[in-house]
């Protein structure tokens, strides 16, 4: 009798068990994840795959620390010790200036925005969009912006699309320094463009090995008697293909179809690697800077990665100094983050940083105010 009393006990401790375990794993790819930072993700790749699940991995934590509060109060107590060993991530993944105080009347407004080639394909199913990026910048007005995915077509072969001479009009910037990774049709540009309403004084660019779309311009601007050096940066991507996100897409096959995450793999891998010897090269370039350093642009990296760390070291991130929340560019599904920034040199004060709401491009502009 009282042995199948007991029973119902014994299958509850088992279950407590397992659920012990789990959290012991869920604490371990937390750890994984913080040492991603350090861990160069060319040779220890997958330590970079558990940094960018840095959100789900704390969410998941914090779910077993509530779980044994009402369970078994003492097991809670792990989880939460390596949630608070943390707490330095968490302080780069999230911005605490709710109520930060307001630019001064001699600051500069600065912006960096994604446009994917003002929505040239039409991937927005909006036929306006283009109008309505131009709309959106007049209305902002920045002081200097830095364009990635930027386009134009001169219309020597087909119908023109223009970008530049109507930026110039738009933002009363004449002055502006562009890269274009390659040509399309002799006519048409991809590349990366920064527009400022002062001179700019001398402008080139950072040489990446990769012969793709990702480039790094930078651009010495005067501003009353002081001289900056703008960096504006597209670093690689994982460049998923349609397949790509159908893979992610359709969960009655995902787990069938192994080519398909072998090659996502292999992606996320190449990309890691590509990442850090385009950061090494920008870094090593602005050591040998003239002037004060702001470096723009898409990153493609979030946070918690190693290449983020890398800047970090030497710089400050706006958003950290002068915004709120977790400030997510990307609209896109993967990686949902912040991936776009603004680094300033650590004399260069940072106000009231931005990410915008509007979404005309898979990237949400983000912008700031700084102060010489």
């Amino acid at each position: 009798m009282i042995i199948k009393l007991l029973q119902p006990l014994k299958g509850l401790r088992l279950i407590w068990k397992i659920f012990f375990f789990l959290n012991l794993l869920c604490i371990l790819t937390l750890i994984f994840a913080y040492l991603s930072i350090f861990f160069n993700p060319t040779y220890f790749w997958w330590l970079a795959i558990f940094g960018l699940l840095y959100p789900i991995l704390l969410l998941t934590n914090l779910f077993f620390v509530v779980f044994w509060l009402f369970i078994r109060k003492r097991n809670s107590i792990y989880s939460a010790f390596f949630m608070l060993l943390g707490l330095f991530y968490f302080l780069d993944f999230f911005a605490m200036h709710p109520f930060a105080e307001k630019a001064p009347e001699n600051s500069v407004k600065i912006m960096s925005y994604n446009v994917r080639l003002f929505d040239l394909y039409n991937w927005k199913g909006n036929k306006e969009t283009k109008a309505e990026i131009f709309d959106f910048l007049k209305e902002e007005n920045p002081g200097i912006i830095c364009f990635q995915e930027y386009y134009e077509h001169k219309g020597a072969f087909g119908e023109k699309f223009e970008t530049t001479s109507v930026l110039i009009e738009i933002l009363d910037a004449k002055n502006h320094h562009e890269k274009y990774t390659h040509e399309m049709r002799g006519d048409q540009y991809f590349g990366v463009a920064t527009f400022t309403k002062y001179p700019i004084v001398h402008s080139g660019s950072v040489p990446f090995d990769e012969k793709e779309t990702n480039a790094c311009i930078f651009t010495d601007i005067k501003i009353g008697s002081d001289t900056i050096r703008v960096y504006n940066t597209h670093m690689g991507s994982i460049r998923f293909n349609a397949d790509d996100y159908k893979y992610f897409g359709d969960e009655d096959t995902r787990f069938q179809n192994t080519k398909g995450g072998e090659r996502i793999l292999g992606r996320v891998k190449k990309a890691y690697a590509k990442r850090v010897r385009q950061a090494e090269k920008i870094l090593n370039h602005c050591k040998h800077s003239p002037h004060r350093v702001i470096i723009c642009g898409d990153f493609n990296d979030i946070p918690i990665s190693y290449t983020y760390h890398q800047f970090e070291q030497l710089y400050k991130d706006a958003f950290l100094e002068s915004g709120f929340g977790i400030g997510k560019t990307y609209i896109g599904k993967i990686p949902s983050y912040r991936i776009d920034y603004i680094w300033l040199d650590e004399s260069i004060q940072s106000y009231e940083f931005k990410v915008h709401e509007e979404e005309l491009s898979d990237h949400r502009a983000i912008s700031c105010f700084i102060e010489l």
